[in-house]
């Protein structure tokens, strides 16, 4: 009797060990599978990550940060040079990282990738995308700009911009 027990029990559970092994099996295929739109966005979002890491990409911003950024002063007031530069560097970001896109994917076009972040702007996150809205966003510029004017003081010897904590002066 166990061993019939055993046997009918054991062809009962193989069944439903294979039936749940099936419907995983289609969970699975239906949510691995991707529409055309949702693999090219991540390519795309794949590309931008690749780019923004490249020395030839990071390179000009680089430059031109050390170039201008003399020019600024930390504090409330906004020069009008500020904003020729700002829309330079904006200017140089962008245009580059077109460039970029259109050599990685030669069939980029960036309408049709706008359109895309607009429809998955609930999805959208991440530090792609925050380095994407910072070149567009002036205050982010700025403190850019004053910390490169910053190193450039340290890298000069001049440490009198770095906050050390409080310091403490004799009176004679």
């Amino acid at each position: 009797f166990a061993a019939t027990m055993s046997e009918h029990k054991g062809g009962e559970l193989e069944d439903a060990v294979a039936g749940l092994a099936i419907a995983d099996e289609e969970v699975l295929a239906a949510s691995s599978k991707v529409s055309d739109e949702d693999a090219r966005f991540d390519e795309i979002v794949g590309a931008i990550e690749d780019i923004m890491m490249d020395p030839t990409f990071q390179g000009p911003q680089e430059e031109f940060c050390r170039e201008n950024c003399g020019v600024f002063e930390d504090s409330d007031e906004n020069k009008l040079e500020y904003t020729t530069l700002f829309e330079r560097y904006t200017e140089l970001t962008e245009s580059l990282l077109l460039k970029k896109l259109q050599e990685a994917l030669p069939d980029f076009d960036m309408e049709a990738f706008m359109g895309m972040v607009v429809e998955r702007k609930d999805q959208v996150s991440g530090d792609v995308f925050d380095m994407l809205l910072s070149f567009g966003d002036f205050s982010e510029f700025k403190a850019l700009m004053l910390s490169y004017k910053s190193q450039a003081a340290f890298d000069a010897g001049d440490t009198s911009a770095l906050c050390l904590g409080p310091s403490v002066t004799s009176v004679s």
